[in-house]
């Protein structure tokens, strides 16, 4: 076919059309004369083209289009009603009511599994036996009340903290080394010594905060002898330097002293001090040790300069008894010998008479412990015949010069608290172990160390019973001398108990009656004293044993590495006190 023409049938006669292609869209009549009808010809080609039937095309439409127009549809719910749709303009016509809703039953949810019960933190308590338990009620017919003047225990901590800002920020005032550069920074660091040193509390004094003055007196210049001393003195956790530069310091600071004009007293400590540090490692040279005497010979030899310069009075006299302690302890390394070591300092002690008071309880002091290193620490049944020769014969030795000293100074605490410890290792008579106990008691009613003794005695292993022991503790706290301490010694016949009942003592520890005893006496005495890391060490682990891990695991980070063993507790318990709360007690209480 030509395609510049167009061939199409007459829909009325079937007559075949011939025109030309360019008549697309034109009407045409037919060619048959007895048809003679307009035809209106196709648009284009492909009008022309199509030869396909209608039922055809209609076919083909319904086959196609109905799949066309389902997934037409599909599109525009998923681009247009699934879309966000912006709000529609509020209808002005009245909204038809709702219908009621018609209940639905919620699916059947299936069963929960049974739960497997955790495991628990530490093995079920075992009953606690009669005998403990008749423990938890301590008899009030033998609870003996300790005299308590508190009027003049209060005015002996006021004195002894007048005692200390006199010989160190009014010494420092009189004979230091002032300069404006550095005077606030001294005089504050040697006020913080004075309160530390006193026991002054609320605010109580940390050795941190001595520690921080005397570094801002020493970066702004300060070469004051004394000065450097404090922060030697107060060179510890956390600002310890370790062994040999704290021995540096110490040493430094006490030479510097000695050729000082401050009291007497603080260069015999300063001298005394670095005696001990410098012979303190067991693998320390010749040259260490002969420089470690030389200076615990200046530091006695000044015992008899402060005792005619100085004022007298109880604080001073402690100072000397352990300036001579720590005298007999390096002669002892320097000689290898304990009884050379005494006799170097009895001989140095006994060319002033002034001093013989102290020269006996030094004696005394001395073969006490002398007569232990004899016995020995283990049990009874473990001391050889010889041990206990020489334990008796030592003791009575110690006994007669202590006996000497009270004649001489009958207020003095110290003697008759020795006189206690003699009483309970020799003869074990009570009526002689309350004597000396009210004598010290007596002379010293802040007497902790007092108190202590008499629990030794009181101890089931020595010379009292579990009942008596308990009895005492409940006169301890009932003292309320919670600024001494003796409140908290009050809890120590807890620990005595236990440990004769080991297997008891987690239960026994829990009954109400302990747990509130001493969660009482341990809040109220780290209110005032909360730089007291012992005590706090004991209450970290009463709350261990409480089952308060997260209170226990608080104490501990608090201590830090200030952490300090009670006797009481190994070294391997405490560290595993330390572990397990750390796992299982992350949280933290409020602590006093």
């Amino acid at each position: 076919m030509n395609r510049a023409e167009i061939v199409l049938k007459c829909p009325a006669c079937a007559a075949r059309v011939r025109v030309r292609a360019s008549a697309h869209g034109k009407r045409v009549r037919c060619p048959n004369p007895d048809c003679g009808r307009l035809i209106r010809l196709p648009e284009s080609e492909l009008d022309e083209q199509s030869s396909i039937p209608s039922y055809v095309w209609w076919l083909l439409s319904f086959t196609i289009g109905i799949p066309v127009l389902a997934l037409a549809g599909a599109g525009i719910w998923f681009f247009g009603l699934r879309a966000p749709q912006p709000p529609r303009p509020a209808d002005p016509l009245p909204k038809i009511p709702p219908q009621a809703a018609v209940p639905v039953a919620p699916p059947e949810m299936p069963k929960a599994k049974p739960q497997v019960p955790m495991p628990p933190l530490e093995p079920e308590l075992p009953e606690l036996p009669e005998e403990l338990k008749a423990l938890l009620t301590v008899r009030d017919d033998l609870v003996v009340p300790i005299p308590q003047d508190h009027e003049r225990q209060a005015q002996r901590y006021r004195d002894m903290l007048a005692w200390n800002q006199k010989t160190l920020r009014h010494a420092y005032d009189q004979v230091g080394m002032k300069d404006p550069r550095w005077d606030a920074a001294a005089r504050q660091a040697l006020d913080l010594a004075a309160r530390f040193f006193s026991h002054a509390v609320d605010p109580a004094v940390s050795l941190d905060e001595v520690h921080a003055a005397t570094k801002n007196a020493g970066d702004a210049g300060c070469e004051d002898p004394l000065i450097y001393y404090l922060f030697a003195r107060s060179s510890y956790v956390p600002n310890y330097p370790g062994p040999a530069e704290l021995d540096r310091r110490y040493t430094h600071a006490a030479l510097a002293l000695k050729k000082s004009a401050y009291p007497a007293f603080r260069r015999m400590n300063a001298l005394s001090k670095a005696a001990s540090h410098r012979c303190t490692d067991s693998q320390a040279s010749p040259q260490a040790l002969k420089e470690a005497g030389e200076m615990a010979d200046a530091a006695l030899a000044l015992v008899a300069t402060s005792a005619a310069e100085d004022d007298r009075n109880p604080d001073l006299e402690a100072h000397w008894f352990e300036a001579c302690r720590s005298g007999i302890e390096v002669y002892r390394k320097l000689a290898g010998d304990h009884q050379a070591g005494f006799d170097r300092v009895d001989k140095l002690l006994a060319k002033t008479p002034a001093l013989e008071a102290l020269r006996l309880k030094v004696k005394g002091d001395f073969f006490i412990r002398y007569a232990w290193h004899a016995r020995g620490s283990g049990l009874a049944n473990t001391v050889t015949e010889e041990g206990w020769r020489k334990f008796k014969e030592r003791l009575g030795q110690a006994k007669e010069a202590l006996e000497q000293a009270w004649k001489i100074q009958p207020d003095d605490p110290a003697t008759s608290t020795r006189m206690i410890t003699i009483t309970m290792a020799l003869t074990g008579s009570r009526e002689d172990m309350e004597l000396w106990f009210e004598r010290a008691i007596k002379a010293d009613g802040n007497s902790r160390e007092a108190c202590a003794a008499k629990m030794d005695f009181l101890d089931p292993k020595w010379r009292g019973t579990a009942e008596e022991l308990l009895a005492f503790g409940k006169a301890c706290r009932d003292t309320r001398n919670w600024r001494a301490g003796i409140t908290v010694l009050g809890t120590e016949p807890y620990v005595r108990i236990a440990q004769l009942r080991v297997e008891h003592l987690r239960p026994f520890f829990r009954a109400p009656a302990v747990r509130e005893t001493v969660e009482a006496v341990y809040d109220e005495y780290l209110t005032h004293h909360p730089h007291d890391h012992g005590r706090r060490t004991e209450y970290a682990i009463w709350c261990h044993y409480f089952g308060r891990y997260g209170d226990s695991n608080k104490h501990f980070r608090v201590l830090g590495d200030n952490v300090i063993r009670p006797w009481w507790v190994t070294e391997a318990g405490l560290n595993n006190i330390r572990n397990w709360v750390a796992r299982h007690g992350p949280g933290a209480a409020k602590l006093p």
